[in-house]
């Protein structure tokens, strides 16, 4: 029993840590976008998608982005999962 305590407070940990390096990611494609380094922020998008793809701040805003850079086919899917 301790020892599946253990396991479930260790993920719970791992998923904290990736949500909080998600968050930096997407808050860094920001920055990106704004400054109109659109492929950059794309990449950083990846990232913070890669580490949390439940957020659906990083599918939308990856999308805008694939927008910007005239990639409509590519920003669909991103899109729907963010939705």
């Amino acid at each position: 029993m301790k020892k599946l305590i253990l396991i479930i407070f260790c993920f719970a940990v791992i998923s904290i840590a990736a949500a909080q390096h998600a968050k930096t990611y997407h808050e860094k494609g920001i920055a990106k976008y704004k400054a109109g380094k659109l492929e950059e922020a794309v990449e950083l998008f990846d990232k913070s998608i890669a580490l949390d793809p439940t957020d659906y701040a990083s599918w939308h805003d990856r999308a805008v982005t694939k927008v910007m850079l005239k990639r409509y086919n590519e920003s669909l899917p991103d899109f729907d999962q963010a939705v």
